[in-house]
Formats: structure tokens, C-alpha cells, sequence
């Protein structure tokens, strides 16, 4: 966390590479590389199906020079910087970062909805329906070169002239943009005066006080869904304290979902803190640790065996699911309810035999086991039972019954 701080609030104009010394992005050795990702049911390293599409992946880059009060989602990742692995002799993402937009470039609008538009090409990084194949004047001096790319050299926004005004060039392009969203150019990811003339647009006075979000590219590595690359380099998980209310369709807030990628990291081998992001607190306590917001369990369920049988009470053949705890996720507190639910839910919601009717009581019925029900030796939870109050779970013995 203490890492995290300084790199939010260290304002360093050029990185180094600390093997060879050639210039890099400023994501090198400052700021903070979060991605915010939608859903606690979407593991958040794997690439979504608009990712996978564009053949790269959204991140931001935030530092304290330049003002950010909201991200696009409300809980996330945090990214290693590569220096700071090299330091702690951990793996560096130093390679496949390909571009980063002055603000939300909204990339995949060509592909969520193609009546808008052509897709960008560079995997997001050049203008709509472009597809550059000579970067010649793109080239870097260091181990990112093949992809590192920006569209604002292409319409002479960006160039190593530095007889140009690299900020006031795009400022007087987009100003008066109403579209410049979808319009806006993309600079260099490895180009130290690009980065300093997208800090530039973000200090000036036409900007300053925008605080929408950078959109920062990584060029995908898989072609399928599988984004496990990314597993070693995650740092934290954290969740915004100041947007607490945006829930997702699970209706879970950032901070249980910060709590379920915690969990689901902690499945795939590793553990990391959630954190507590505040645009509002000083800027030397921007990400904060507390220790309420960890999870205390490596995984809550143990097992979970579909079986069919006639219920008497229902007078038909249901579907039930048999699941046995582990001793830690049946002494959980109530706010770790929907950490263990996902759990369970992650792993057999797609099942055929998951199909809730009636409103859909199996969340209800993990609740109501879980509180009355800790020391039973299995749970069982049918999908055909509907979803009603605690009050009327708990009076059911947990098996409410459906309608005729």
C-alpha cells in the first residue's frame, strides 16, 4: 500500500528501463495501472468477449497530477509497475501495453454496437476502420517496440519536433469536439513527451477540472478468454468507498466484489489485499488497508453434488444441490455471505440443472443454511424453490415451497 502511494503521488516526467536504460511510458515507474471490471460472476484477469474481439484489454493509469474522482466501475485490479517488480524480483509487465488515451476512449463501441461505427484498429489504438501497417515513426528504443503505437503521430498531433506543441495541438483539435470521446487520437505508450502532453491537456485550463478516467491498452495475450498471464502481476484488489451505491446485476456492491476476486485469486494460488480507493482523501492516502475488508477463507465451499429425488411436499422429481462447506466458510461473518454464495454460484450456475424459477430462491436459501443451518453436515438447495423473505425461509426450515 505504502508502494502504491508513493507511485500515485511520485510525478516523474521519464522512466528508465531498469535493465537497459532506454526511455519508457511513465506506467514504467510511476502511478497506478488499475482495470475495473463489471461483474463478481467474470474472473477479472480473463478477457471479455469485446476484448477478446478488439484483441486487447482496458486499463487506466492514475497519478496525482492529473485529476480522476470516478472510475468506470466501481472495484477492480491493481497492476504491478514493471520497475517495482524488477526491484522486489517479481515478473514485469513491461511488454504488449500499446497505447493510453487522454480520457475513456470508449474502444469497444464498434464492436458492442457496429451500427456506430467501425471497431478501431491497432487493437483500439488507431481511428475507426484504420488498420496501420507502416509505423515507422512509431519506433522504440526498447523491448515494447513491436506494440507500442499512437494514432496522434498519424494526424501530426504527436511528433518528436519539439518545436510542436504536442498539448496545444490536441487541445485546439478536440475542444470543441462533441464527439471527442470516440474521435480523440491515442498517444505512444513507451513516448516520454507523449505522456507528458497528455499530462499537459489534463493540467491546462481547458481540462483540468475533467475527471473522467485514461484508457490505457494491453494488447491480449490468448485469443480465447484465458488471461491467466496476467495472474502473477495483479498487486491488490480495491473498491471505490465514494461509489458505494452502484451496484452490479448481482446487486453487489465494489466492495464484495473486491472480496470475490480476492477469494477467486486466492483459488488460482495467490493472495492480495483489497484495498480501499478514495478519490476524495488526501492524496498521500489515496488506497488505504483494513483489515475488514479481507476475506478469511481460501475457498468456502468443499464440495457441491447435483441429485434428483421426489420431493413429497412439491409431488414431482426437483433437482437439488448437495453442498458441504469447509469448516472456515461455516464460521463466516455475515458480510462474507455473498463471497462464499459466489463461490458456489460461480462454479455451478451454468449447470442445466441450475434453472431458478419462481424468482429464484438459491441465494436465499445459501442464507438462511448458512445462519440456521451452520453445523449440518450438507446443505441442500433446490432451484425450483422461490425467493421469500428470511423470515419465511427460516419459518420453512429453509425449503420454501412454490406456487401450485
Amino acid at each position: 500500500m505504502a508502494i502504491l502511494n508513493t507511485n500515485y503521488n511520485e510525478r516523474l516526467y521519464e522512466c528508465r528501463d531498469t535493465k537497459t536504460n532506454a526511455v519508457r511510458g511513465h506506467y514504467y515507474c510511476s502511478g497506478v495501472i488499475v482495470r475495473t471490471v463489471d461483474t463478481a460472476r467474470f474472473v477479472p484477469w480473463d478477457y471479455s468477449p469485446s476484448a477478446i474481439k478488439l484483441g486487447s484489454t482496458s486499463f487506466s493509469w492514475l497519478r496525482s497530477d492529473i485529476l480522476t474522482n470516478k472510475l468506470y466501475h466501481p472495484a477492480g485490479l491493481i497492476v504491478r509497475t514493471p520497475e517495482d517488480a524488477l526491484i522486489h524480483n517479481r515478473p514485469a509487465l513491461d511488454k504488449g501495453w500499446e497505447c493510453i488515451y487522454t480520457f475513456d476512449a470508449n474502444t469497444t463501441r464498434g464492436i458492442l454496437y457496429p451500427n456506430a461505427g467501425k471497431p478501431r484498429g491497432w487493437n483500439g489504438c488507431d481511428f475507426e476502420g484504420d488498420f496501420t501497417e507502416n509505423k515507422s515513426t512509431q519506433l522504440v528504443d526498447n523491448n515494447n517496440n513491436e506494440d507500442a503505437y499512437g494514432s496522434c503521430r498519424e494526424i501530426g498531433v504527436g511528433s518528436d519536433d519539439l518545436a510542436k506543441n504536442q498539448a496545444a495541438l490536441w487541445v485546439n483539435r478536440y475542444r470543441n469536439d462533441k464527439n471527442r470521446t470516440e474521435n480523440q487520437c491515442s498517444w505512444n505508450i513507451e513516448k516520454a513527451r507523449d505522456w507528458n502532453s497528455m499530462i499537459g491537456i489534463r493540467t491546462g485550463p481547458d481540462f483540468r477540472n475533467n475527471g473522467m478516467w485514461t484508457e490505457m491498452l494491453l494488447k491480449n495475450a490468448s485469443e480465447t478468454a484465458d488471461g491467466s498471464r496476467l495472474i502473477p502481476h495483479i498487486d491488490g484488489f480495491f473498491y471505490d468507498v465514494n461509489n458505494m451505491t452502484e451496484l452490479n446485476a448481482d446487486k453487489q456492491s465494489g466492495a464484495t466484489i473486491a472480496r470475490i476476486f480476492q477469494a477467486q485469486l486466492k483459488r488460482a494460488g495467490y493472495t492480495v489485499p483489497v484495498l480501499r480507493l478514495n478519490f476524495k482523501a488526501p492524496a498521500a492516502q489515496r488506497f488505504t488497508y483494513s483489515a475488514t475488508d479481507q476475506g478469511t477463507c481460501d475457498s468456502y465451499i468443499k464440495s457441491a453434488t447435483w441429485r434428483a429425488y421426489f420431493d413429497k411436499d412439491i409431488k414431482k422429481e426437483i433437482w437439488s444441490l448437495s453442498v458441504v462447506p469447509t469448516d472456515c466458510g461455516r464460521a463466516i461473518a455475515p458480510e462474507e455471505t455473498d463471497v462464499a454464495y459466489a463461490e458456489l454460484a460461480f462454479a455451478h450456475d451454468k449447470d442445466v440443472q441450475w434453472t431458478e424459477i419462481n424468482g429464484g430462491g438459491m441465494r436465499r436459501q445459501f442464507v438462511c443454511l448458512l445462519t440456521n443451518y451452520r453445523d449440518k453436515d450438507e446443505w441442500n438447495m433446490e432451484p425450483i424453490r422461490p425467493d421469500v423473505t428470511q423470515e419465511a425461509a427460516v419459518k420453512s426450515y429453509c425449503n420454501p415451497l412454490p406456487k401450485p
